[in-house]
């Protein structure tokens, strides 16, 4: 059923987005992490990844991105 209602691209996008980040430039990245917090995104972000099981790389890709961008906090 998850297979069905959540395409393929959805679930890479989940699953490798940070890792792409890492050749965009910093203006982008910071766009980008502001538009994830703010509304709904993260929760939406968080409950895709526990249902294709990739909480725990999700996790792992924001701490990558935090220690890359040198991340403290995020004005929103």
């Amino acid at each position: 059923r998850i297979k069905r209602n959540i395409p393929e691209s959805t679930q890479y996008s989940c699953l490798y987005w940070a890792g792409h980040l890492t050749t965009t430039n910093k203006t982008s990245v910071d766009h980008l992490i502001k538009e994830l917090f703010r509304d709904m995104r993260l929760l939406y972000w968080f409950e895709t990844l526990s249902l294709i099981g990739g909480l725990r790389k999700g996790l792992d890709a924001l701490q990558h991105m935090a220690v890359i961008y040198e991340v403290r906090s995020v004005q929103l």
